[in-house]
């Protein structure tokens, strides 16, 4: 479902952005714990997927039914009027789904997304860490150039290995507009879908999911890398 998704890693951002501002609260605490608590939940930035879930779930909605909307193209072997598409806008598609749905309508697939980045955001943060500790040579406390791309885009990759499945029903929660109400919770979309479709349904995108996380999070975490030794550098100058 590669029109579903976000170039950037949804629900990432804000784990590795708030490391880097504990890291750098205290620099002397070694790598490992920080990457460590993170995964564990331990960071009061982080601790709380379910705050994350209340902003990003209606945009996430909105996204979902602005990229499966159907636009009619002019024809030139027609003459009827083309129909004005229902979302004009992403502002647009929020009051309208409001509107016609209720403000329960924003928060459609809410349950997948939190399964999905409280899963999908441990085996991250633990699979980079412990790949940067297997492949950085001993005697070094840092990894390398090369360890941290290998690292990080395997990392993303297995990531949204797990991710995969859940996003698939996050996406077909969100697309069942008013009128419809095909699936009536997280537990009946995925017995509905597989008795349907086969448990492969589960995997759509796979691929192209797997294929676009690891470039996209070897710039994730090389930016992190960088951050991390600049505000290294910077802290032990004081």
């Amino acid at each position: 479902m590669w029109g579903t998704q976000e170039l950037f890693p949804t629900g990432r951002w804000m784990p590795v952005v708030s490391v880097s501002i504990c890291r750098y609260s205290n620099p002397s605490a070694p790598r490992q714990k920080h990457m460590q608590s993170q995964a564990d939940g331990g960071n009061p930035l982080t601790a709380r997927p379910d705050g994350q879930v209340v902003l990003m779930t209606p945009s996430e909605v909105a996204k979902v039914r602005m990229q499966t909307q159907r636009n009619p193209h002019p024809s030139v072997t027609s003459s009827q009027p083309l129909s004005k598409p229902k979302y004009r806008g992403s502002l647009h598609c929020l009051k309208v789904i409001a509107k016609e749905e209720g403000f329960g309508g924003l928060y459609k697939g809410c349950s997948a997304l939190l399964c999905r980045d409280c899963s999908s955001s441990a085996i991250y943060f633990l699979t980079y860490s412990s790949l940067c500790d297997w492949l950085t040579p001993a005697g070094k406390n840092k990894p390398g150039f090369l360890v941290v791309l290998l690292s990080g885009g395997s990392a993303g990759v297995l990531a949204w290995g797990l991710a995969t499945p859940l996003d698939v029903l996050k996406s077909r929660m969100q697309v069942d507009e008013s009128g419809q109400h095909k699936y009536k919770g997280l537990i009946h979309c995925a017995r509905e879908s597989v008795r349907q479709e086969g448990l492969k349904v589960l995997f759509k995108g796979l691929g192209l999911n797997c294929i676009r996380a690891f470039p996209v999070n070897m710039v994730v975490f090389v930016t992190y890398e960088a951050v991390l030794r600049f505000t290294d550098h910077f802290a032990n100058k004081k």
